[in-house]
Formats: C-alpha cells, structure tokens, sequence
C-alpha cells in the first residue's frame, strides 16, 4: 500500500490521481486502477516478490496536472489474505 499526505489544492479540490510505475529495467506506464482525489493511500496489486519498483504519484485538478511524486518500494514478499 502506497500512502502520501495531500499538499496545497491551490483552492480547487483534487480531482483524481494518476499512478504510474516501473522497475529498474522498464519504462514508466500507467497503473491501470482509479484513484480518488480524496484518496491518501492506494493498494496495488499483481507486483513480483523480491523486485525494486518505482512509482509516480501526479494528482489533477481543474487547472491540470501537477508534478510527480515519486516513491521506491522493495516488495520483499505478497501477503494473501483470506
């Protein structure tokens, strides 16, 4: 689970969030799942044990896009739950 605390919505509310990610021998491409503008945290899924992956975080609103940010996660292990 990726989390991040919101910053400045400079006046107009966040509208969503885009997600994209990659590891250290890929290109970044975009995690396909909505993420809410009221959202501060997002789980993902279908990620490889033992594997350095990368992640931008860009949020929109109104206005547009704002500028990335960026997260790097070691998944040692999945847990499964029932």
């Amino acid at each position: 689970t990726l989390k991040w605390t919101k910053g400045d919505e400079n006046n107009l509310p966040i509208m969503n969030y885009t997600l994209q990610y990659r590891t250290d021998t890929e290109i970044y491409s975009d995690y396909n799942g909505y993420i809410s503008g009221d959202a501060e945290e997002f789980t993902v899924t279908g990620l490889t044990p033992a594997t350095k992956y990368f992640f931008q975080l860009q949020a929109v609103n109104a206005l547009g896009r704002y500028r990335f940010y960026c997260f790097t996660v070691y998944v040692l292990k999945l847990l499964f739950y029932n």
